[in-house]
């Protein structure tokens, strides 16, 4: 069985092994010749593969916590009951659930987004970010003044909660260290989708 998480400019692809990663705009979609499964935050692409009967959209059988969530989001929601579930891409969601409920979330830039725009501030603020992070004190030096003022703040927040913490997306390994009680699962999505295809008969 084959999978793809389509976001807004990568491709993620699982066959029940292994996990791939591709250009959204380059990748040749109609070269996918058997029966597959998608979930698609990208409208140009979800749009385009409308045309292929066999690329099966996982998201009608989805009902929305609310119209505007991304169906990615969804999805990771849908395999934990109970906890914090983080998507560090290029983008990075925050979606917490309690006892089966969606109970919120919110949404921040990126590290590569949240970087460029330390950038065109000022050259002095183009440094990277500290991961390794003291969270006990606050900064003394503008590397962790930055890391703290944005990754800081937002783990300080996650950890008062008190919830096992569920990491993934392409940065989840580089944001780990500032987390208490954290798993990183890179095929988090997969599992919910696959999750989706069971409940539904789909395979």
């Amino acid at each position: 069985m084959k999978l793809f998480d389509i976001g807004n400019s990568r491709v993620h692809f699982y066959d029940g092994s292994i996990i791939e990663h591709f250009n959204a705009d380059e990748f040749d979609y109609k070269k996918v010749k058997e029966k597959v499964f998608y979930i698609s935050v990208n409208k140009t692409i979800s749009k385009r593969l409308k045309n292929f009967s066999n690329w099966i959209d996982l998201s009608i059988y989805v009902k929305l916590f609310y119209e505007t969530i991304g169906i990615d989001r969804q999805v990771v929601c849908m395999v934990e009951s109970d906890g914090i579930i983080i998507d560090a891409g290029s983008a990075i969601t925050v979606d917490l659930m309690e006892n089966g409920e969606y109970s919120g979330g919110y949404i921040l830039p990126g590290l590569s987004a949240m970087q460029n725009c330390y950038r065109t501030i000022s050259p002095a603020l183009d440094t990277s970010f500290n991961f390794e992070l003291s969270l006990d004190k606050m900064a003394t030096n503008t590397r962790d003044s930055i890391t703290f003022g944005y990754l800081g703040t937002f783990a300080l927040h996650i950890n008062s909660l008190g919830k096992k913490v569920f990491l993934t997306g392409g940065d989840a390994k580089r944001i780990k260290p500032l987390f208490e009680n954290v798993i990183v699962e890179e095929g988090l999505v997969f599992r919910g989708m696959l999750k989706i295809i069971n409940e539904e008969g789909l395979c």
